[in-house]
Parts: C-alpha cells; sequence; structure tokens
C-alpha cells in the first residue's frame, strides 16, 4: 500500500467496530472507530504520513478479532 490502505470486511461482520493499525514494534499508529453494516464494508485508512514497513492492521468486533500484516511502500 502506499497512500490508502483499503481494509475489507466479510459479510458475516456488523454493528460498531475498532480499526487499529500498529507498526512491527507493536506501537499504536492509528485508531478508528466505525460501524460495519450488513454485507461487506471496505474501510479507507490514509497512511500518506506513515513510514515505509511492515504494520498489522487489526479490526475488532464484539468478540471477533482480525489481524493482518501489511507493507507500507
Amino acid at each position: 500500500a502506499k497512500d490508502v490502505l483499503q481494509v475489507q470486511t466479510g459479510n458475516g461482520l456488523t454493528g460498531n467496530a475498532t480499526l487499529m493499525i500498529t507498526d512491527a514494534t507493536g506501537r499504536q499508529v492509528y485508531k478508528k472507530e466505525i460501524s460495519l453494516q450488513q454485507g461487506s464494508n471496505t474501510i479507507p485508512v490514509n497512511i500518506s504520513l506513515l513510514s515505509s514497513g511492515i504494520y498489522y492492521v487489526r479490526l475488532t468486533n464484539g468478540n471477533n478479532s482480525f489481524t493482518k500484516q501489511f507493507l507500507k511502500e
């Protein structure tokens, strides 16, 4: 990803959720409360101010938590 990270969710997630990005050392660099609608969701995240490197995006919705790694160019 370069300037905008597109975070996509599956069909089963609805309601309030937290989207968080951490760097490779575990330091939180971004956090946003979001509302997920029925069906799949695409959440654009501006990452243009982040330094190049490896990051982790975590989406937490109730008892569900999903984490994916991405590379900021």
